[in-house]
């Protein structure tokens, strides 16, 4: 999102803050704060899915782009759908073979913030740790 110089200057004359930039992404750490993996929410099975160093990553976390294919298999005696996709530029298209009724389409990858408020970093104090 880029902001106008105009807005800009408008915030500093007033002092306020400005917010830090959406992010798509969360960042997982291990129990000695390395990097173990990026979380993002899924909008089709509305839940959270992972990427660990097996993934290729763009390094934007406003609009990431992982290789290869995310597979996460489903549990249907627990209601939760198959989900195959490719996430690209900040996008997620989902795979034919996607059990969920985004299946086919491609939409944007939403906001962590929006769906995880309380792991925003600096909420609590805290980020998810691996156990």
């Amino acid at each position: 999102m880029r902001v106008s110089r105009r807005r800009e200057n408008e915030v500093r004359r007033r002092g306020v803050r400005r917010s830090l930039p959406v992010t798509k992404l969360y960042e997982l750490v291990d129990s000695v704060n390395a990097h173990y993996a990026w979380m993002f929410h899924c909008p089709g099975c509305n839940s959270i899915h992972q990427c660990d160093t097996r993934w290729t990553f763009n390094g934007s976390q406003t609009a990431p782009t992982f290789r290869a294919s995310i597979l996460v298999h489903g549990a249907p005696d627990i209601g939760r759908p198959q989900c195959h996709s490719f996430v690209t530029d900040g996008r997620i298209e989902f795979l034919g073979d996607c059990t969920h009724a985004l299946a086919g389409q491609t939409v944007d990858l939403p906001d962590w913030a929006a769906h995880h408020p309380d792991w925003v970093p600096g909420a609590n104090g805290t980020a998810p740790r691996m156990p």
